[in-house]
């Protein structure tokens, strides 16, 4: 799907501006002005236009080709999720959910993002202008990350360059014993396409540590598990790990692994408070490779900056094996292109292809190749 950024960019920027180009759709007419001025405060963000209901934002995007859509998610003519599916099948482009409504639940936060939303600001009960300019940081910060990444993505794609597979040769770890998968923006899009695929029967435990404030990370695990294969929980203190079973770290908890009686448990930990990211890739893989060792498969995904490198490098230098999803099929092209960078990743495989690389890594039975997988070049 991410592919079509290609062809949307070109129609995007046959006048190619510096400015963040963003169309706000909300059908409160106070929320819009507001947005329209917190956005404008920035100078590298224009805000080109606004939609008073769904049906008006899809037709707006089609025509006006902005860099990144708000919405709220409950609207007439067309809700926001109908918004994000439809555009996001047509034209795809970041979408940050800003839902003000009282109607709005962690759980709409977590099917908009599976729907393909990059980002969410939910701010509850906001019933006047200044209230919402409380958060305007905030708002203005995930605009211009996800502007910008898009603009460097697609600049650079268009410029022909493109990671390659590492090798041709067997992508097969008989020694694993434990998958670690981080992931930040645009994570639960992702995790949804890979984790449907992972069948009940995984021969080993997965730990999934996902950049996204408390009160989601349940909702997500909850909605993981109801389509998925595999058993999808919500990591809890004193959890022992299980094969066939996948441990969602909680928000503002950092995951640690401990020894236990018959297998490694969970410890969760809000220390160290000083951590850019909680739950952290980076301090998760640490605490594995200490009980673990070089015996772990890291999956680096779609997200902002290089949480995860850090410890990639710990597991790949005592033999583990790391794969990394590749530039095209992330909405985020941060932490992945930190690993491939470092020269960490053992395979850089398209978001269609990474349940096959878990089961093709792990799998005790095999020695095929990926090789009928399409290679990059």
């Amino acid at each position: 799907m991410w592919g079509k950024f290609i062809r949307c960019f070109k129609r995007r920027w046959g006048n190619f501006s510096m400015s963040i180009r963003v169309l706000i759709a909300d059908d409160s007419a106070y929320m819009r002005q507001a947005l329209k001025l917190i956005l404008e405060e920035d100078p590298e963000i224009q805000v080109i236009e606004s939609a008073r209901n769904g049906q008006e934002a899809i037709e707006k995007v089609r025509a006006l080709h902005p860099d990144v859509l708000t919405t709220e998610l409950y609207m007439s003519h067309r809700t926001g999720f109908e918004v994000i599916e439809t555009v996001m099948k047509e034209c795809p482009l970041p979408i940050l959910v800003i839902s003000t409504s009282q109607k709005t639940h962690t759980t709409d936060i977590i099917r908009a993002m599976e729907a393909g939303a990059a980002a969410a600001i939910s701010p509850r009960s906001i019933t006047t202008v200044s209230e919402i300019f409380k958060i305007k940081d905030d708002i203005i910060r995930k605009v211009k990350i996800l502007g910008n990444s898009v603009k460097f993505q697609t600049q650079k794609k268009l410029g022909g360059q493109r990671f390659s597979w590492l090798e041709r040769n067997y992508f097969h770890f008989p020694g694993c014993k434990l998958v670690i998968i981080g992931l930040s923006t645009g994570g639960p899009f992702s995790l949804q396409k890979v984790m449907k695929q992972i069948p009940e029967n995984f021969p080993l435990p997965i730990l999934i540590i996902q950049h996204m404030p408390a009160r989601f990370t349940r909702s997500l695990a909850e909605r993981l598990n109801s389509m998925s294969p595999i058993t999808i929980v919500e990591a809890e203190e004193g959890m022992a790990l299980h094969n066939g079973t996948a441990y969602i770290a909680p928000g503002g908890k950092h995951l640690y692994l401990q020894e236990g009686q018959h297998s490694p448990v969970i410890h969760l930990s809000e220390h160290p408070k000083n951590s850019p990211y909680t739950p952290s890739v980076d301090i998760t893989m640490q605490s594995a490779h200490q009980l673990y060792g070089g015996n772990i498969l890291g999956v680096i995904m779609t997200g902002m900056g290089k949480d995860g490198l850090e410890g990639c490098r710990l597991i790949k230098k005592d033999g583990g094996k790391i794969i990394a999803q590749d530039e095209e099929s992330s909405i985020m092209f941060g932490m992945p292109k930190a690993v491939i960078e470092a020269g960490l990743a053992d395979a850089i495989l398209s978001l269609e292809q990474i349940a096959q690389g878990i089961l093709t890594a792990v799998s005790p039975y095999t020695n095929r190749s990926l090789s009928n997988l399409p290679l990059k070049y």
